[in-house]
């Protein structure tokens, strides 16, 4: 690596790696969503810097165990825990957000102490990140990457009419929300305070003031994504919708769109408060005998299921980020999405073009038949090409030189490996124990 210039207490910088204190309310090994998104920008820079990571308590345990078999040099993680009760952590999404404010109070305060202890060279606030809410990380008086943030992504006004009346509801309620929340003069300092913006998807970057947006990048989290192919063999003639059973994922488009895709079967493999009613909407459009609810499938069988899978299948309607997404890229599953926000960012993304389709979603009606047509072509003309459909390498080395570049030193990626296997981190001798922090304790 090669700094730019000396230490400001004169010593060479290049005697070190880079220190650096993440925010990262939700990473974990192992996980989807955005607990795997946290832990992907970790993986990515875990190599190429020293890392304070701060961390939500649920997330805790699982990092330990992670790092009683993986040894790497320069990172430790520190527990650090919200002033709200636990029971009421995930009660609500009110909740969850009072969670998340008062954990980031929690997390400011101890990076601050650790600041004053041994300095770090940048602040990277990784999860949550939204656009529409200050970071500590610009506070701290050092650079500060903030990102992949999201939340600039609406729901085309074209598909409303999928989400039911209560779902609809939410998607005007957080519209409001969000905008008001954008006017936070918090907010907008964190936009200008910002070294390195990085945002999820290109609606994102379009929330930001025009003067920001030549000097922001896109970059998914998920395109870090790395998820090892089971061993199966063969492919099956079915489709997989692998997210939840909520108003925003729009299964009901899904049944829609299988109504006009005849032979092919759809598997459900998640759960959700949709559930009676998809039932109903697939009696009536006549689809049920070719319709699985399987409820929340393993990880690992859901892993086996788009693996052996003719396509997959995705009808996110406010995707900011799409984690299961770029887990079926990764598998080489090909993928039937509709084009809206980090989805339509995930599968521009892929390498391999012909094994995404791309489904325009602002004619109701020809979406459907779009839909239904793709994975049509998937079923009848099963794709031998399995190889993983996301460049995970590449995205690492993007995010490293940009991170880089903030900070004013050239970081080296680690060196290419194949893209079959998630990142494994190099065996280590054992990191010092941290307690944990509640407040600025630990």
């Amino acid at each position: 690596m090669t700094w730019t210039g000396d230490e400001p207490s004169g010593r060479d910088k290049s005697q070190r790696r880079p220190r650096g204190v993440m925010y990262a309310f939700s990473a974990e090994p192992g996980k989807g969503s955005e607990p795997g998104g946290g832990w992907s920008i970790v993986s990515a820079l875990a190599h190429a810097v020293d890392l304070t990571v701060l961390v939500k308590s649920e997330h805790i345990a699982a990092i330990r165990e992670w790092e009683r078999r993986n040894r790497v040099p320069g990172l430790r993680f520190i527990e650090v825990r919200p002033r709200v009760p636990r029971p009421l952590h995930k009660a609500h999404r009110v909740t969850e957000f009072l969670t998340y404010l008062t954990w980031l109070r929690s997390a400011e305060r101890t990076a601050t102490r650790l600041h004053l202890e041994q300095p770090f060279d940048f602040a990277y606030h990784a999860t949550y990140s939204v656009y529409w809410l200050p970071s500590p990380a610009t506070r701290m008086g050092i650079p500060s990457i903030w990102g992949p943030v999201g939340g600039g992504v609406s729901a085309p006004r074209t598909v409303l009419g999928f989400l039911g009346v209560a779902g609809l509801f939410d998607e005007v309620l957080d519209h409001l929300a969000v905008r008001l929340a954008a006017y936070w003069p918090g907010t907008r300092r964190t936009w200008k305070g910002a070294t390195l913006r990085i945002a999820q998807n290109e609606d994102t970057i379009l929330r930001l003031p025009g003067e920001l947006r030549g000097a922001s990048h896109v970059l998914n989290a998920g395109e870090l994504t790395r998820v090892a192919r089971p061993p199966v063999d063969g492919t099956q003639p079915v489709v997989v919708f692998p997210s939840a059973l909520i108003s925003r994922k729009c299964p009901r488009l899904a049944l829609e769109a299988l109504a006009h895709a005849p032979d092919v079967r759809l598997q459900f493999a998640h759960g959700g408060p949709q559930e009676s009613m998809l039932r109903r909407v697939a009696k009536r459009l006549g689809v049920a005998d070719r319709v699985d609810f399987l409820g929340k499938v393993p990880r690992a069988e859901l892993f086996e299921r788009l693996a052996q899978a003719s396509a997959a299948l995705f009808t996110g309607v406010r995707e900011e980020g799409g984690l299961a997404l770029a887990e079926a890229l990764s598998l080489g599953t090909p993928v039937v999405v509709l084009s809206v926000g980090g989805a339509r960012t995930l599968g521009r993304a892929a390498p391999d073009p012909t094994r995404v389709a791309l489904i325009d979603p602002y004619d109701p009606r020809g979406a459907r038949a779009a839909l239904g047509a793709a994975m049509v072509r998937f079923v009848r003309r099963p794709v031998v090409d399995r190889s993983p459909n996301l460049d995970a390498a590449a995205a690492e080395a993007r995010l490293i030189s940009l991170v880089g570049s903030a900070i004013g030193c050239r970081l080296e990626a680690p060196p290419a490996r194949s893209a079959t296997a998630p990142r494994q981190f190099q065996d280590h001798p054992p990191l010092s124990p941290v307690a944990s922090a509640t407040g600025g304790d630990r």
